[in-house]
C-alpha cells in the first residue's frame, strides 16, 4: 500500500529537483530550476541566457550560488518562486515570503559573479531575451 499524501505542500521530500531547458529557433536558451538544490553534473554546459532560479531556501544547499553559476553560466538570472501566492490575488502587490531575503540574495550574487547579470521581476513584467 503507497504512503499516505502529505497534509501540505511542507510534506513532501525533496527527492532531486525539476529543472527544464528550453532552446528556441534563434538560439536563445531558458533554464528553469524549480527549487533551491541541484545536481551538478546535469546542469553542466547548460549556458542558458536566462536562468529563472529558485531562491527559497537556498542557505539549505552548501556552495549553492557558486554550483549553479559554475554549472550553468548564465547571461541573466532571474530569481523565482519566493512570493506568497496562497490566497493571494494576482492584481495585488507581490507579497514575499517571510524566510527569504532578496536583499542577501543579491547580496551573495554580487560575491559569487559580479559579472553575471540578475533582475528581480514583478508579476506579468516582461523579460526580452537578447
Amino acid at each position: 500500500m503507497p504512503d499516505p499524501a502529505p497534509a501540505n505542500h511542507y510534506g513532501f521530500v525533496e527527492g532531486g529537483t525539476v529543472a527544464s531547458l528550453i532552446e528556441f529557433d534563434n538560439g536563445k536558451r531558458i533554464l528553469h530550476i524549480g527549487s533551491a538544490n541541484l545536481i551538478d553534473k546535469e546542469l553542466e554546459g547548460t549556458n542558458p541566457d536566462i536562468l529563472l532560479l529558485a531562491i527559497p531556501k537556498w542557505e539549505n544547499t552548501p556552495n549553492f550560488f557558486e554550483r549553479v553559476i559554475k554549472c550553468t553560466n548564465p547571461k541573466l538570472i532571474i530569481p523565482h518562486h519566493y512570493d506568497n501566492f496562497w490566497g493571494h490575488s494576482l492584481e495585488e502587490p507581490m507579497l514575499i515570503e517571510p524566510y527569504v531575503d532578496l536583499d542577501k540574495f543579491k547580496s551573495e550574487m554580487k560575491k559569487v559573479a559580479s559579472d553575471v547579470k540578475c533582475r528581480i521581476v514583478s508579476f506579468f513584467e516582461e523579460v526580452k531575451v537578447s
